[in-house]
């Protein structure tokens, strides 16, 4: 994952693209390798660029988590 990618999709999310892979990031329950896989294609797609551009399973995973603490750093930063 590019880390000025990432800083662009989160500064830049002001219609709610990142809140499925909040979603999944944050599910206490796991979800399918199929689902993770849909929501990364469909978030690049919403993005209008490929914040995701290796769909392994693992790398989603942890793509996922960078998205969710990145958000929760943005937030807090903002806040102040």
């Amino acid at each position: 994952m590019d880390a000025q990618l990432l800083e662009k999709a989160v500064k830049s999310d002001m219609t709610g693209v990142l809140k499925p892979v909040l979603t999944a990031a944050y599910s206490v329950t796991p979800l399918s390798k199929i689902e993770v896989t849909q929501i990364a294609i469909d978030t690049n797609k919403k993005l209008g660029f490929d914040l995701f551009s290796d769909l392994y399973y693992p790398r989603l995973i942890l793509d996922f988590s960078r998205v969710a603490r990145a958000v929760a750093i943005n937030a807090v930063e903002n806040n102040d």
